[in-house]
């Protein structure tokens, strides 16, 4: 259930993860009671625990679902950079945020959550039970490309009634 309850798309819901971080802000009064910072604390490593779990796999997964053996290298060269650029980013800007929104400051990651979850339920399609050369293919018309390269020496071994060629 933490990588895939609803087929292969792999997180069915990438704001579970950021719950953790919405709960803080609900009690503002980091100062008045004792135990606040304690729960701050538990929230921050829920969060990234959930991160770890949920949504933090899935280029790596989707890699390997869409791109030929040839290019999976490049794949997750950029995929891997900008997922650890993205994060060095966020470890850099996040104080400037805490300063100017508080207890507040994780409400901008559950909206950035919120949206990844729309964005894959709208964008990203099924590939639960699906060969290489129909996810091949689903990607091609969504991207309006004219033809899948049937040629290359690794899309030999699937069968043509499979790929609709």
């Amino acid at each position: 259930w933490l990588s895939g309850g609803q087929g292969s798309r792999r997180s069915p819901s990438p704001i579970i993860p950021a719950l953790p971080a919405v709960i803080p802000p609900l009690f503002s009064p980091q100062d008045t009671i004792s135990w606040m910072p304690y729960v701050s604390i538990a929230c921050v490593i829920s969060y990234v625990v959930g991160h770890a779990l949920g949504p933090s796999p899935i280029p790596a997964l989707l890699i390997t679902e869409i791109f030929l053996q040839s290019s999976r290298p490049a794949a997750f060269m950029v995929g891997g950079s900008v997922h650890w650029l993205s994060n060095f980013a966020v470890g850099l800007i996040f104080p400037f945020i805490q300063v100017g929104l508080g207890p507040y400051s994780f409400i901008i990651f559950a909206v950035i959550c919120l949206l990844t979850t729309i964005y894959i339920f709208l964008v990203v399609p099924e590939t639960k039970g699906k060969t290489f050369m129909e996810i091949n293919q689903i990607f091609t018309k969504m991207n309006k490309v004219s033809e899948v390269h049937p040629e290359k020496e690794e899309l030999k071994d699937f069968p043509v009634s499979a790929s609709g060629l």
